[in-house]
Order: C-alpha cells, then sequence, then structure tokens
C-alpha cells in the first residue's frame, strides 16, 4: 500500500498565536477558494468557523493582558477551534485525494498516513500524565507526553475510585470492562493530546488514566494521576 498525503495533525501541538494564526489561514484558505472547496458542503460553515476564531483570538488577547484569571477562558474557545478544524480534516483529505497542493491551499501541512503494520507492536504507555484544576467549578485538563505524528491519545477517568486492576488493553487495541463495574467512568476518544473535562462534581476524586494509539498497536493503561474536583 503506498504512501498518500494527508492533512496533518501537528496544529494539535500549537499554542498561542501561533495557532490562532493557523486557524484564520484554514478559514482563509478554505472560503477564498470555493471553488475548490464548496461552502455548502462544509462540515463547518464558514460564518460558525469566523465566529469561533474571532472569540478565541479577543480571549486570547484578553488572556495576555489579564494574566491567569483569563487563561480557561481562552483554553475553552480554543478547544472549540480546535474541535471545529478537526472536523474540516476529513472533508478536505476526501477533496485532496493525496494531492498535497490542495491540502495547503486549505491551510494544512501536509503529511503522510502510514499503512497499517500486518502484527500489531508494543508501545510504551504515556508515564508523564498532568492534571491541572479548571478557574471554576466543576473544570479539569489532562494531558501527557507526545509521541509525535500518526499517534493519537485517549483518556479514561475513573469517578471516585481508581479502576478495577482487572481492567486494561489488549495489545490488539481492546479495551477489557468487567460487568457491574462499581464507578462510573469518562472516556475521552478526541484525537487531542490535551483534553478539557466539564461538569465534573466539587469534592470528588477523579483518576485520570492516558494510552496512546498508532497504526502498530495501542499501549496499555498509564498509571493513574488523581485529582480532586474544586
Amino acid at each position: 500500500m503506498a504512501h498518500i498525503s494527508e492533512c496533518g495533525f501537528g496544529y494539535h501541538e500549537n499554542t498561542g498565536s501561533t495557532f490562532n494564526e493557523f486557524a484564520e489561514g484554514v478559514q482563509t484558505g478554505i472560503n477564498d477558494n470555493p471553488d475548490k472547496f464548496d461552502p455548502t458542503k462544509s462540515p463547518v460553515s464558514n460564518d460558525i468557523l469566523v465566529a469561533l476564531i474571532a472569540t478565541m483570538v479577543q480571549d486570547y488577547t484578553n488572556y495576555q493582558k489579564g494574566g491567569k484569571a483569563q487563561k480557561q477562558i481562552y483554553l475553552t474557545s480554543k478547544g472549540f477551534v480546535m474541535e471545529a478544524v478537526d472536523k474540516l480534516v476529513p472533508w478536505i483529505n476526501g477533496i485532496a485525494k493525496g494531492d498535497t497542493k490542495l491540502i495547503i491551499l486549505a491551510g494544512f501541512e501536509p503529511t503522510y498516513a502510514v499503512p497499517a503494520q500486518k502484527e500489531p507492536t508494543e508501545i510504551a504507555a504515556p508515564s508523564a500524565v498532568i492534571v491541572e484544576t479548571g478557574t471554576s467549578t466543576g473544570l479539569m485538563s489532562s494531558e501527557c507526553e507526545t509521541y509525535g505524528i500518526n499517534h493519537f491519545y485517549g483518556c479514561i477517568v475513573s469517578i471516585g475510585q481508581p479502576l478495577l486492576a482487572t481492567i486494561g488493553i489488549t495489545l490488539s487495541g481492546q479495551l477489557m470492562l468487567p460487568a457491574n463495574m462499581p464507578c462510573a467512568i469518562i472516556h475521552d476518544l478526541s484525537h487531542n493530546r490535551k483534553k478539557k473535562f466539564a461538569g465534573l462534581t466539587k469534592g470528588v476524586d477523579y483518576y485520570f488514566y492516558w494510552y496512546v494509539v498508532s497504526t502498530g498497536g495501542v499501549s496499555q493503561l498509564s498509571s493513574a494521576v488523581v485529582m480532586t474536583s474544586i
């Protein structure tokens, strides 16, 4: 199977004005070329994308001026833009069909899709898991170290108590959950390496576990990092 060019997800690592400029470039690249990217078929309308980006840019300016108190507001609006851009990726890939010029025209950086390996390979579990509380009640964020391109990240949050020792992920990528689990869990499947959680209950302990996915396999779960919601 030959390598084909696709939209890279390197923008997930962009921060501050770098991400703002990238998002604006995507909006401009798509909107200014309706003959290549039919706006009526876009999964995110131009009006919505423009509004989300404008809010993010203003929140970033407020964060730069107002300091830490404005950080969570900015990160939330950035998250909305990230989700919108993520929705555009498969649409652009479908139009480009491997044409790097179209990918660049749409504001993305082309990379190469790696064909799946014949046999799963072992991937080390994340070891640098960070959990932070937000500035408002019920908000938390978490991230792990980066594994580079062509890797995706999942996070399981156990509510009130750690996961049972019998819960784990097989080398082939199957998450094994027993019947009648004693606690609820949150499973974040987004592409983002930095994940945000809202609506958490004040005073409750939340246990964060991470895993990483590549075309060759899925890692085991990381060790738990626990934090109490404020």
